[in-house]
């Protein structure tokens, strides 16, 4: 089968993707997903399906996949269709792009499949849940699905982990060096840093030998942010790092140090690392691919219990999870007990092999696009998990009241608590 992939790089297009193998160069994970399943697919599954990538900019994509150019997604719907493509999968955050796209869809009858890292906007949603030709709304993760369980756009849905290879991350020995805690993330409001800049005087503390790295900036997914006076964020959000790590001389502390934005390079640093620390908001996350690094180096992960950690890390196995008021406690455990640290990274190695490798996810997405294709409806045979977050309870209580006729077009609970946001803004 020939399966079309729309990659959206217009905002990266000096990013080196040619191979995935070395892991990401230091862009977001979305946009380095869609270059590397493709490759993945290309590499494991080339007898069963033939990728193809059509991208704003081909230059520095894959080697083992095709590419072709395509100035939108709307284009590259209109150009897979004339190559004889059986699928398009595409990312459904660009809002105007999709609903751009939907009517070439059903024009060119090409059946789309909406891989999302994020939950689209409440529009964007109820278009494909109406497209008969958007088959299938494919979510990054369990947890992320279980947020759409009362919406129509369910009853086409499924969830596929990202995949991960270790190759590159994987440690001869799981080891620490020192009371190192590095965080790892886009340095913006949605990942959350500005709550361990709040702490980590705390923390600091209680472990006075703890040294802080901090991975990432505020440019992580659109080159030419204007950045403030450190660098690391754009001013306002920079400002309020500043207040909580900015010593006398007006530069960070002691010890905080901020790498920027790292490639490959940045692997040691995750290695030798006594605890990782993604988001501890947890907000924005569905399969934080932060999590799985941290974990594949051999590092546990501090963070919140929530979204798409849940599904990412095994609380109290691989990492510790708990409320955003749990952060100081459970990363001075980790610095404090090495033994129990060395333990949860050596699990966690083998928890990143046994989830996300990408012989399974591969194998998962031709099953998913083979069903697509003999026009089955995806199972939803399992049962929730984690009732008491998220809503949980309420969607599915949501789910069962729509089932009435009358009451069939009631909102999701998505759609109620977006449309109060916006409301109370």
């Amino acid at each position: 089968m020939k399966v079309a992939f729309h990659f959206e790089n217009s905002a990266i297009p000096d990013a080196d993707l040619r191979e995935p193998e070395l892991g990401n160069p230091g862009i977001g994970g979305t946009e380095f997903l869609f270059a590397a399943l493709p490759h993945y697919l290309a590499k494991l599954q080339h007898e069963r399906v033939e990728p193809r990538i059509y991208a704003h900019t081909t230059g520095k994509l894959p080697e083992s996949v095709e590419t072709r150019p395509a100035a939108s997604l709307k284009e590259a719907v209109e150009e897979a269709s004339r190559d004889g493509a059986d699928f398009i999968v595409f990312d459904p955050k660009r809002e105007g792009q999709v609903l751009e796209a939907i009517p070439a869809l059903e024009e060119e009858e090409l059946r789309g499949i909406a891989w999302a890292n994020n939950v689209p906007s409440v529009k964007c949603l109820r278009q494909m849940s109406r497209s008969k030709y958007v088959s299938r709304f494919v979510a990054a993760g369990r947890e992320m699905l279980d947020r759409l369980i009362d919406h129509s756009i369910y009853e086409k849905s499924t969830y596929i982990f990202n995949g991960f290879d270790t190759s590159g991350y994987e440690p001869e020995k799981v080891f620490r060096d020192g009371e190192k805690v590095v965080f790892l993330g886009s340095i913006t409001t949605s990942k959350g840093f500005h709550i361990l800049a709040k702490k980590w005087k705390k923390i600091k503390n209680k472990v006075p030998s703890a040294e802080l790295i901090v991975i990432g900036a505020g440019n992580l997914y659109e080159s030419g942010v204007e950045m403030g006076r450190w660098g690391i964020a754009e001013e306002e959000y920079e400002k309020i790092i500043r207040e909580h790590l900015q010593g006398e001389d007006g530069d960070p502390v002691d010890s905080v140090t901020f790498k920027g934005l790292m490639g490959t390079g940045k692997n040691e640093l995750l290695r030798s690392a006594a605890v990782g620390i993604v988001n501890p908001s947890g907000k924005s996350e569905n399969c934080p691919a932060s999590a799985i690094e941290f974990q594949a180096c051999g590092t546990p992960v501090v963070s919140r219990d929530y979204r798409g950690l849940l599904d990412t890390v095994k609380d109290g196995e691989t990492g510790l999870l708990g409320r955003v008021s749990d952060l100081v406690d459970n990363t001075v455990h980790l610095l404090k007990n090495e033994d129990k640290s060395l333990k949860m990274g050596e699990r966690g190695v083998e928890f990143v092999k046994e989830k996300f490798s990408y012989k399974k996810v591969c194998e998962r997405w031709l099953y998913m696009l083979n069903n697509v294709g003999e026009g089955k409806n995806p199972s939803h045979d399992y049962k929730l998990k984690n009732l008491s977050k998220d809503l949980k309870l309420l969607r599915e209580m949501n789910r069962n009241i729509k089932k009435i006729p009358i009451l069939k077009n009631l909102p999701s609970v998505y759609e109620t608590t977006r449309f109060a946001k916006r409301l109370y803004k």
